[in-house]
C-alpha cells in the first residue's frame, strides 16, 4: 500500500518524507492521495455526468462533461467559448464547501482551494473584442456559501476571483464585487499583482504598472493541465483599513491574508501573490429595512448575492464557482471556437500537496529544485575595500546578481566588488528547469581608522568602550552611553 501525499514514512526508528515521483504515482492515485489527504473538506473529480450536471447554474450553456480530455479518473468540466456569443454564454459550475453546508470558513480560520485547469492557445493567445472595458476571462471564483433557505450567488461583497485581464496573459486576483479591488502592492516603484515574483535583489520581475519588466510572471500555457490554488487566512472580525481599495475603514473580517499559486503540468507550484493586512468585508451593506429574501421571507435585507449591497451579515466562504465568464464580450465578434476545461477541484483546511503527474498521461517527474549558495570574505570591511564574492548552485543553468552587484553570473565562481562605501547587500537568483533559488550576503561597511566594536564575551568587560561610525563621527560605546567624538 501507497503512502499518501504528505504523510511521513516509518524508516528505522526515523521518519522521512519519501518524494511522490519516486513513488511512480499514476493521475488516478495521485489524485486519491491528495482528494483524501487530512483536512480535505470536499473533492470533486468530475467521474460521473451527474456530478458535472448537479452543479450547473446555468442550464442550456456551451459546456459539457467531457470523458476524452482529463487529468484524471472518468472526465472533466470542459466550457466552450464560441464565436458570437456575450459574456456568460459558456455558463458556470459551482459547488459547497460541504453538501449539508456544515464547512464554512469565518474569523480566524483558513482554507485552501486547489484545481487543474487547461486552455486551448487561442483561448490565451486572442485578444477578444468587448463592448467595453478590459474584460477577458475568469478563472474561479470563492464566494459566500448557501444557508438554509438561502441560495447564495457569486456577486457580493466578499467574493475572490482569479482572472485573466487586460491581456497580461498570466493571472491576477481582485476581492469585492462591485468594487473589484485588485490584489496589488507596490514592490518599488511598480504596481504589481504577482508580488512574490522578484530578483534576489528585491525588484519585481512582474510589473503591472508602469508596464515594464514581466520576465518573472507566472503565465497561462497551452495544451498542458496547469495547477492553481488559492490560499485563505482570515482574521478576526473588526473595523480597519485595507491594504487593498481606497483609504476608508472597512468592517469585515480585518488583518486577512491571501495568497495564490500558480503551477505547470510536472513541475511544482510557485507562489505569485501573498498580500496580507487585507480586510474581507462583511456585513457592510446590510439594511434589515429594505428588501426581502426571495428564498425566505422571514430573511429581510438579503437578495441572493447580486451585488455588493446583498452580503449577508453572517456570510462566510463556503462555495466556489468555476466559470470562463468574460466580462463584456462583445457577440458581433467572429473568432475560431475554443474550450477550457476544469479538473480534481479541492477544497481543503490544510495546504494541498502538489500534483505529481503531468496529467492523463502521468507526464515525467518534476525537475529537481535548484540551490544555491552565496559567501563573502570578508563580511567586514573598512570604506573604499572590497570583498571576495564566492557562489555555487545546483540544477542551475545560471545565475542573475543583483542588490550591490549586477549582471549575468556563470551557475559558479568568485569574483571581487567594487570599492564599497556603504553597507551593502550582494543578491543572486539561479535558475533551472525546477525554478529559482535565492541566496543573498550583507557586508558591512565601518569608517576607515575604526575597528567593530567588540563582542559581550571580550576581556574589557562592562566598563569597555567600543567604536562605531555613525555618519561622520566616532561614537563611543559602553556602560550604557554614547559619546561624540570629533
Amino acid at each position: 500500500m501507497r503512502p499518501r501525499t504528505g504523510t511521513a514514512v516509518a524508516v528505522g526508528a526515523a521518519l522521512c518524507l519519501v518524494p511522490l515521483h519516486a513513488l511512480a504515482l499514476t493521475p488516478e492515485e495521485d489524485w486519491i492521495a491528495r482528494s483524501t489527504a487530512p483536512g480535505v473538506v470536499r473533492a470533486m473529480g468530475f467521474e460521473t455526468q451527474t456530478e458535472y450536471q448537479e452543479g450547473l447554474w446555468n442550464q442550456g450553456r456551451h459546456n459539457a462533461w467531457d470523458q476524452t480530455v482529463k487529468a484524471s479518473g472518468n472526465g472533466s468540466l470542459r466550457f466552450d467559448i464560441k464565436s458570437n456569443t456575450g459574456e456568460g454564454a459558456g455558463g458556470s459550475w459551482t459547488m459547497n464547501f460541504s453538501k449539508d453546508l456544515s464547512v464554512q470558513f469565518g474569523a480566524n480560520e483558513e482554507f485552501w482551494v486547489q484545481w487543474r485547469q487547461r486552455f486551448d492557445a487561442f483561448v490565451i493567445q486572442h485578444s477578444y473584442a468587448h463592448l467595453s472595458g478590459s474584460g477577458e476571462w475568469k478563472q474561479l471564483d470563492i464566494a459566500q456559501g448557501d444557508m438554509p433557505g438561502v441560495i447564495a450567488n457569486s456577486c457580493s461583497e466578499a467574493e475572490l476571483v482569479m482572472q485573466n485581464v487586460s491581456n497580461r496573459d498570466y493571472p491576477s486576483a481582485y476581492l469585492e464585487c462591485g468594487n473589484y479591488y485588485a490584489l496589488e502592492e507596490l514592490v518599488g516603484s511598480n504596481q504589481s499583482r504577482q508580488n512574490q515574483r522578484r530578483t534576489a535583489g528585491g525588484a519585481s520581475t512582474c510589473q503591472w504598472v508602469p508596464p515594464g519588466d514581466t520576465s518573472g510572471c507566472l503565465r497561462y500555457f497551452p495544451d498542458e493541465w496547469m495547477t492553481f490554488m488559492i490560499h485563505v487566512q482570515l482574521g478576526p472580525e473588526g473595523t480597519a483599513r485595507s491594504s487593498i481599495g481606497d483609504a476608508t475603514q472597512r468592517r469585515g473580517f480585518i488583518d486577512s491574508t491571501i495568497e495564490f499559486y500558480v503551477g505547470r503540468a510536472g513541475q511544482p507550484l510557485q507562489l505569485a501573490h501573498r498580500q496580507g493586512g487585507i480586510v474581507i468585508p462583511r456585513g457592510e451593506h446590510w439594511n434589515s429595512s429594505t428588501g426581502i429574501n426571495p428564498d425566505n421571507p422571514g430573511d429581510p435585507g438579503y437578495s441572493g448575492g447580486w451585488g455588493p449591497s446583498d452580503g449577508h451579515p453572517n456570510a462566510r466562504y463556503g462555495k466556489l464557482w468555476l466559470l470562463p465568464y468574460n466580462t463584456q464580450k462583445d457577440p458581433a465578434e467572429t473568432h475560431q471556437d475554443a474550450s477550457i476545461w476544469y479538473d480534481e477541484v479541492i477544497v481543503s483546511r490544510q495546504r494541498i500537496a502538489d500534483p505529481m503527474t503531468g496529467g492523463s498521461t502521468g507526464g515525467p517527474p518534476p525537475p529537481a529544485a535548484p540551490t544555491a549558495q552565496l559567501s563573502a570574505n570578508p563580511t567586514s570591511v573598512t570604506a573604499g575595500s572590497r570583498t571576495t564574492l564566492t557562489w555555487s548552485s545546483s540544477n542551475a543553468t545560471g545565475c542573475t546578481a543583483g542588490g550591490s552587484w549586477a549582471g549575468n553570473k556563470a551557475s559558479s565562481g568568485s569574483e571581487q566588488s567594487a570599492a564599497l562605501f556603504q553597507t551593502s547587500t550582494f543578491g543572486l537568483d539561479c535558475t533551472g528547469a525546477g525554478g529559482t533559488a535565492s541566496k543573498s550576503v550583507v557586508v558591512s561597511v565601518t569608517a576607515a581608522g575604526t575597528e567593530p566594536p567588540p563582542s559581550d564575551s571580550g576581556g574589557g568587560g562592562k566598563g569597555a568602550l567600543g567604536w562605531v561610525a555613525l555618519g561622520g563621527l566616532l561614537l563611543a560605546r559602553g556602560m550604557g552611553r554614547s559619546t561624540a567624538v570629533s
